[in-house]
């Protein structure tokens, strides 16, 4: 479908500990900044590395965004 994109997001989250968090979501404006299970991302097995693929993007146009940490009951928005 023409102007509809996808994108990749990769993000490194292992502390100096080697503590993983338990879930990362992607929270934006392309999806009303709400923490949902359509934008967690995925663990990359123990390296510490966190990836999702967005879909439904419109090309050319600009998104803001977060991550959102949850590491027990403690949650980080970065």
């Amino acid at each position: 479908m023409f102007g509809i994109t996808i994108e990749f997001l990769c993000l490194y989250a292992k502390d100096k500990n080697n503590v993983l968090p338990d879930n990362i979501f992607v929270i934006g404006d392309f999806n009303n900044w709400t923490m949902s299970n359509s934008y967690q991302m995925k663990k990359d097995g123990t390296t510490g590395y966190w990836w999702t693929e967005l879909t439904g993007l419109q090309a050319g146009k600009e998104y803001a965004f977060q991550y959102a940490v949850k590491i027990g009951t403690k949650l980080v928005k970065i």
